[in-house]
């Protein structure tokens, strides 16, 4: 007879695709403007969740990279 498949067996089988997104951000404004810059991360941040809301946060990577002076 067949044994009972524990969850952690199941879940080995199933397929998972993990999510890679790159953003290059390059802050506009000067230094001094953090409100104008903060809204710019925020917007990017926004952007990033809409494309991954249906991944579990382990099955997702973001790398943020550019200029942040």
């Amino acid at each position: 007879s067949k044994e009972k498949e524990t969850e952690e067996e199941k879940e080995r089988k199933e397929e998972r695709t993990i999510s890679l997104q790159v953003a290059n951000l390059h802050l506009e404004g000067h230094w001094k403007e953090t409100s104008k810059r903060f809204s710019q991360i925020r917007s990017l941040l926004k952007r990033c969740q809409a494309r991954l809301n249906h991944q579990r946060p382990s099955e997702a990577l973001i790398f943020i990279c550019g200029d942040f002076n």
